[in-house]
């Protein structure tokens, strides 16, 4: 074997092995990526990569990541929607809650929840109430307190993997007109809410 030949077989070999070092560094990364991500899954209140775990439920999330905060809990996060305008999202375990609740959700829940609240918001005005499939229904609500002086929205949702119960409730306040755009993208953001 000529010099020169020797010369182009220790290049290859070279190159081979820059190769396979380069696609073990890949599998690495990527593995390493999966692990941060599930690790911190793993945390209840963890928000990270449209992941929101909240107790024992992950929820994936369609919104801009950036807009949300953590709140004081490990299972309530702050999203700012519009400019200066403050929205608390919470999760809450819910047991008890089934898919046969959601499917009759009108009768079954929205009614006796509704009624729960009136002394403490005796001028309450139900709005929607949207059975939106097996796993989730929402009820939305405008509501005075007793002084007649505080008016706020909540929009409250009940979802069930088929297992497990959840609560999740959007309150927020309102000045003057009913701030139906502010209203509309909170309802988008939780109904993008799938069990993974």
């Amino acid at each position: 074997m000529t010099e020169r030949t020797t010369g182009m077989v220790k290049a290859s070999v070279v190159n081979t092995v820059i190769a396979v070092l380069m696609i073990i560094a890949i599998l690495l990364t990527a593995c390493g990526s999966e692990a941060e991500q599930e690790a911190a899954a793993q945390e209840p209140g963890t928000f990270k990569n449209g992941v929101c775990l909240s107790g024992d439920g992950k929820f994936t999330v369609s919104a801009d990541e950036e807009r949300w905060q953590p709140g004081e809990s490990g299972d309530a996060w702050e999203l700012c929607l519009i400019k200066d305008s403050m929205v608390r999202i919470s999760f809450s375990p819910a047991d008890g809650i089934t898919k046969e609740m959601i499917s009759d959700f009108k009768d079954t829940f929205a009614g006796s929840y509704v009624d729960a609240l009136r002394e403490a918001y005796p001028d309450i005005r139900t709005t929607d109430i949207r059975e939106i499939s097996g796993e989730m229904a929402g009820l939305g609500m405008t509501m005075t307190d007793s002084t007649g002086n505080y008016r706020m929205n909540q929009l409250l949702y009940l979802v069930s993997d088929g297992e497990d119960g959840y609560l999740i409730t959007a309150t927020f306040p309102e000045d003057g007109e009913p701030d139906l755009k502010l209203k509309q993208e909170i309802m988008q953001v939780i109904e993008s809410f799938k069990f993974i």
